[in-house]
């Protein structure tokens, strides 16, 4: 057995705009339709589970040791949706997989317990030509013009111009689509905070935390550092930029589809009246 790494921590999506008019159908849909990639026995991911690599199909432990903390303040009815980020370490090939967690009581001999199961949605390989621009919408052709620009010179091994055009792709998204006010991409990101974006998109914390490692790691670029040691960038450190803008193409592109996508499936699957 080969083990698989979790390399960057996921998320729980909170997504209070959208309710669900039946539960008990919404998770009835999900254990139809969607495989259980992962059973534990706690809310939080701190274990390993055996699984196989889409790609070259060898057996493969996902080491998951990542902190979920869930949000007991819910204001909706929806189940927790995880996304995490493996690397498999024989053929290196990357992928996001989000999934939906469900809970269930358990009984066995030490009595009754919960168990989370979780269902994998969709996978999102990341290595795939032209892979970081087929979610995003053709009327975005600036945006996707730069992604574009940013993997090519990732590709090349020009680590510092690829951090900086990420971090240009980002003011794209920030700026022009999601329609952030200020002069700087630091106060762009602060009104983000604070103000509804043109998408009506609901930012995670990670949405926040991600935008801001990007912005700092391409300041970097484009303003030489005082400490020599960070003047130059490796491809470690370019390949998490490119990882961390997916993530959140992910959440203001994919994710929202999806969802969109499943509740009008169960909806017509029911004869729901809209």
């Amino acid at each position: 057995m080969e083990k698989t790494y979790i390399y960057t921590s996921w998320q729980i999506l909170k997504l209070n705009r959208m309710k669900l008019l039946n539960e008990d159908e919404f998770e009835k849909y999900i254990k139809d339709n969607y495989e259980v990639i992962l059973t534990n026995d706690s809310s939080r991911l701190s274990t390993e589970s055996s699984g196989k690599c889409d790609f070259c199909q060898r057996d493969a432990f996902l080491k998951i040791g990542s902190r979920w903390h869930d949000n007991p303040h819910r204001s909706d009815n929806l189940p927790s949706f995880v996304t995490f980020f493996i690397q498999c370490p024989s053929c290196k090939r990357q992928s996001f997989i989000m999934s939906v967690v469900l809970s269930r009581l358990k009984e066995d001999n030490n009595g009754s317990h919960y168990v989370y199961d979780h269902y994998k949605l969709y996978n999102l390989p990341t290595q795939e030509s032209q892979f970081e621009t087929k979610d995003i919408p053709a009327k975005y052709e600036l945006l996707k013009k730069t992604v574009l620009e940013a993997k090519y010179t990732l590709q090349h091994s020009q680590y510092m111009a690829a951090t900086i055009m990420f971090r240009r792709a980002l003011q794209i998204l920030v700026k022009d689509i999601l329609g952030a006010k200020g002069k700087t991409l630091f106060l762009q990101l602060e009104w983000l905070k604070e103000n509804e974006n043109s998408l009506k998109v609901n930012l995670t914390e990670l949405f926040h935390d991600n935008s801001k490692l990007i912005r700092q790691v391409g300041n970097q670029g484009a303003h030489p550092d005082n400490d020599e040691k960070l003047q130059g960038f490796a491809k470690e450190d370019a390949e998490a930029v490119h990882d961390l803008f997916l993530l959140l193409v992910n959440e203001i592109f994919v994710l929202p589809a999806k969802l969109a996508e499943m509740k009008k499936e169960l909806s017509e699957r029911r004869k729901l009246k809209k």
